[in-house]
């Protein structure tokens, strides 16, 4: 049974360095430290179509690649990669800067989950620096 009023001094591997760090959060007992929430909570569960994702908001979009990827540089040191994703209904285009690595994994009918700012209009979406 634990006491949500201890002090973290006394959890398993806080030591009195590492109790200065947490205090400084303003998290000073067990209590505090179960209630300290993260500031940022993606929702990867709750996956929009391209046409129905909300803009201007961080949302999760499943849609699959319709081009293939893209490189344009920009100047030394930096790459641009761009493709093209669908549901079916509504085109996305997609920008990722500077991840050749992410760029790599994405194939042409690959269906994919992107995490992101959808922006645009009603009739074109886009989406740049998105998680995928």
């Amino acid at each position: 049974m634990f006491d949500e009023n201890r002090p973290i001094e006394y959890l398993s591997g806080i030591g009195q360095k590492r109790a200065e760090l947490f205090n400084k959060l303003g998290i000073d007992t067990v209590g505090a430290l179960l209630e300290f929430y993260p500031r940022l909570y993606e929702d990867w569960s709750n996956c929009y179509e391209v046409s129905d994702a909300p803009l201007n908001e961080q949302c999760c979009v499943k849609a699959t690649v319709a081009t293939r990827v893209e490189s344009f540089r920009i100047r030394k040191g930096l790459t641009i990669f761009k493709f093209k994703v669908t549901d079916g209904k509504m085109p996305m285009y997609v920008t990722v800067f500077n991840n050749k690595y992410a760029a790599s994994k994405v194939e042409i009918g690959e269906e994919i989950l992107l995490y992101g700012k959808v922006s645009g209009n009603f009739n074109r979406r886009e989406m740049s620096s998105p998680q995928i």
